[in-house]
């Protein structure tokens, strides 16, 4: 699968039941999220290991493996709760490869794993839209495993972090998170403006907005 070296594959069948009865999880599991792992989700195989033993790359300093989990669907949709629950459960980065009526969707989430404190932190959850088995999305390339990894994140959200300002992956994913935090607030502060009758208080509004505004200006390249 994904045209990975056979020194990659895994192909270990994990039991749904393992996440949402909580044999994997840490704290409780809301029912409507068990609710979704049994309707959503028909079946979830780790496909593949790619680390500096499965795969002629360097180690990375953020990443130490890239996992492949091949999830089969019931139908389209799969809610993001479910995804936390299996990320924030598994010590390494998950690339999810979900499939229904030959079509697939990756997502792949920004995670901070510290070995020291043993925590785990997902920022954000990107996804693709959903497309044909046969066409070609993602390549397992770089020049170590956080290259790679930042590769595959560009391309799963379409190069979307590339418009953001910062050295690093780490600040550009959180400026595109702050970023889009700011334009929800810009776009509910224009619906109070264009509802707004007393001259005054638009004339205040339309000074917060321009502050906002800017502030979303100074976050792109």
């Amino acid at each position: 699968m994904l045209g990975l070296p056979k020194s990659t594959e895994f192909n270990r069948f994990i039991p749904k039941q393992k996440f949402y009865k909580d044999l994997y999880t840490h704290t409780s599991i809301p029912s409507k999220t068990k609710n979704y792992f049994v309707k959503q989700i028909k079946s979830i195989t780790w496909e593949n290991k790619i680390d500096h033993t499965t795969m002629n790359i360097s180690k990375g300093s953020f990443v130490e493996e890239i996992e492949v989990f091949r999830v089969e669907l019931h139908d389209y949709e799969i809610d993001d709760s479910v995804l936390y629950i299996i990320d924030e459960n598994i010590p390494y980065h998950i690339l999810f490869v979900f499939e229904y009526n030959n079509k697939r969707k990756y997502s792949l989430s920004y995670k901070e794993i510290s070995r020291e404190s043993e925590t785990i932190n997902i920022h954000r959850i990107f996804q693709s839209d959903w497309i044909s088995e046969d066409e070609d999305l993602l390549h397992f390339s770089g020049i170590n495993l956080d290259n790679m990894y930042e590769n595959l994140l560009n391309s799963i959200s379409n190069n979307e972090l590339d418009k953001f300002l910062g050295d690093t992956l780490r600040e550009r994913v959180l400026h595109n998170i702050d970023y889009e935090k700011i334009l929800k607030q810009v776009n509910n502060l224009s619906k109070k403006i264009k509802n707004e009758k007393q001259f005054n208080r638009q004339v205040e509004l339309n000074s917060e907005l321009k502050i906002l505004k800017k502030k979303l200006s100074n976050m792109l390249k």
